[in-house]
């Protein structure tokens, strides 16, 4: 709550905050992301987890589809291929 006011007050911005905090961000969309949300993911789908939701969310095809207002299929996978 501190960190809301502070921010509110121009004292600081979201991400100095985070880095005191040491919280990784991620994707701005993983909230509700199909692919994110998947309770057991095999290895390689976490290793794309990891890249795509953590460390690059803007290269994402999902982040990018949703950032456009596309319609996002439970099918679309982070790389842009289809899963069938």
């Amino acid at each position: 709550m501190f960190g809301e006011i502070a921010c509110e007050l121009g004292f600081v911005d979201d991400e100095a905050i985070r880095s005191y905090l040491k919280i990784k961000v991620g994707c701005k969309y993983q909230g509700d992301c199909h692919f994110r949300n998947i309770e057991e993911m095999n290895a390689s789908n976490q290793l794309l987890k990891e890249r795509y939701c953590q460390q690059w969310p803007q290269k994402c095809a999902i982040f990018q589809y949703k950032a456009l207002g596309k319609t996002v299929t439970i099918t679309l996978w982070p790389t842009g291929k289809l899963a069938v």
